[in-house]
């Protein structure tokens, strides 16, 4: 069996030797349904590895994903046992306990919290406060340039390419 790279070489020689005459005209139909079967055979190969791959690829997509959910469901379990665990100490005033199994212990922390930060934004601009505030580098919007460019808009720097894509199915 040879390779999709060695059957496409073989191809191409195939093809230059029928232009320079050197392959009898009733041998160059049996040749090229035999070089096609084997092609078809090494690209149904390439295809059922495409397929497996992608099929193995989506399920530890889908597994990923709900590992991410379980993860979640057990972060916001944590978050819910230690807001309880606190609130219980800070009612009890108690700083610290050592356990037989854990340490632990209340600390008092500072946080900013803005109510409305749509609002703030609006105040740190007008009042020159930039410093305050974070700016986010711009993107290209590629659905929004395609569309320019297939309506006949021209953009410096940009083009609309055409590729092939192979479809497994």
């Amino acid at each position: 069996m040879y390779s999709l790279y060695e059957l496409t070489a073989e191809y191409r020689d195939f093809l230059d030797a029928v232009e320079r005459g050197d392959i009898p005209d009733e041998a160059i139909a049996d040749t090229l349904e035999a070089m096609q079967a084997e092609f078809d055979v090494a690209a149904d190969n390439i295809a059922t590895i495409i397929k497996t791959q992608a099929m193995l690829a989506q399920g530890e997509r889908d597994e990923a994903r709900r590992l991410t959910e379980r993860a979640r469901t057990r972060e916001n379990r944590v978050k819910r046992m230690s807001e309880y665990l606190t609130a219980v100490m800070v009612s009890r005033d108690c700083k610290r306990r050592d356990l037989a199994h854990s340490v632990i212990s209340v600390r008092k922390s500072k946080a900013v919290e803005i109510s409305n930060p749509s609002a703030f934004v609006e105040w740190a601009e007008t009042n020159g406060q930039d410093e305050l505030l974070t700016f986010k580098e711009p993107e290209p919007n590629k659905t929004a340039i395609r569309k320019a460019l297939e309506m006949g808009g021209e953009i410096e720097g940009v083009s609309l390419v055409e590729r092939d894509n192979l479809q497994v199915r």
